[in-house]
């Protein structure tokens, strides 16, 4: 999942919310401390470099590795049990997996066939809208997997797959849409464009779609409470926390407000949001910002289970300089 004024048209039935705005709570930054340990998770044979993307409630972690000195080519990979498990790019060319429930459904992309679910060492392409390029961000524990796939003309949208069948959840006339989170109840979160430019943060709820707020920004991830995470994509990137209909802007403190200081990517059922702050690897709970250790040089926490364990990545040297490596913060 990544981070990213007109006027804008909704799709039809879908309303601009109404929103009491709030700061969060200033509370002091928590230093990194020998509570939090980090955990080198490594990579392939002969890489130089690896990334985690998500993880479950088992601790096993999916991302990418190199395979060689250079980070292209690379491959999905599982860490499970202090072992880097090589899951392939079928078809060739690279891969890389974006998230793993807990039956160990891994999902992601390869190039060779485009949005892709690995299970028990099996890859299996998941189809298009229509289109060329797809990608699944997301999967639940009922199996349901999201992502977005262009569709003819170009242009990309939201599915849902579910049972072997991927499920078109719509877009604008002339935008796009992406899913980018789903949780076990179904609901799932993600961007809505109408001008295919700029977007704005969505939710859908039983195929319906919601705009979440006005401003240029996207929905990252949605815990089973209904509570999304995401960033706003204009002027400061603040993020935020949305929560029936209230929105709270988690900003670090002691920083001159605005300023785009928390980059958020996951939260869990504890209400727990892990992300970076000031190139570090962190955690939000409560209005409280703790930061998590590093290896030698910045890092970013990617996602969260709900155990509170966190994975990311973590660079090897000061100043970003070094090879990024997975890595896995325990409490």
């Amino acid at each position: 999942m990544s981070i990213t004024a007109a006027t804008r048209l909704f799709a039809a039935g879908a309303a601009v919310a109404v929103l009491a705005v709030a700061v969060a709570p200033a509370s002091a930054a928590a230093a990194a401390g020998s509570a939090w340990k980090a955990a080198d998770l490594g990579s392939l044979t002969g890489g130089c470099c690896s990334s985690a993307a998500g993880i479950n409630d088992r601790g096993d972690v999916v991302g990418e590795s190199s395979t060689g000195t250079v980070w292209d080519p690379s491959h999905a990979v599982l860490w499970r049990h202090g072992r880097v498990i090589d899951l392939g790019a079928p078809g060739g060319g690279n891969s890389y997996a974006t998230a793993i429930n807990d039956a160990g459904v891994v999902v992601g992309h390869s190039d060779g066939l485009g949005a892709t679910r690995w299970f028990n060492g099996r890859a299996t392409a998941l189809g298009t809208l229509g289109g060329g390029y797809t990608i699944a961000t997301a999967v639940n524990n009922r199996g349901e997997i999201v992502g977005f796939s262009e569709v003819p003309g170009g242009m990309q949208h939201a599915f849902l797959w579910r049972a072997g069948i991927m499920s078109d959840l719509g877009a604008p006339s002339g935008g796009y849409t992406r899913a980018l989170g789903i949780n076990d109840v179904g609901q799932v979160v993600g961007e809505s464009s109408s001008d295919g430019m700029n977007s704005v943060p969505v939710l859908w709820d039983r195929g319906v779609m919601r705009v979440l707020d006005s401003r240029s920004g996207r929905a990252l991830d949605v815990n089973n409470h209904g509570d999304v995470v995401g960033q706003y994509s204009a002027g400061f990137l603040e993020a935020f926390l949305w929560q029936h209909g209230r929105i709270t802007i988690l900003a670090l403190p002691a920083e001159p407000a605005p300023t785009p200081t928390f980059i958020v990517s996951a939260i869990n059922d504890r209400g727990q949001v892990a992300g970076a702050g000031r190139a570090h690897a962190a955690i939000w709970q409560d209005g409280v910002f703790t930061t998590l250790p590093d290896l030698a040089g910045g890092s970013s926490g990617t996602g969260i289970n709900e155990r509170g364990q966190i994975a990311g990545y973590a660079y090897t040297a000061q100043g970003g300089s070094g090879n990024p490596t997975a890595v896995l913060w325990t409490h």
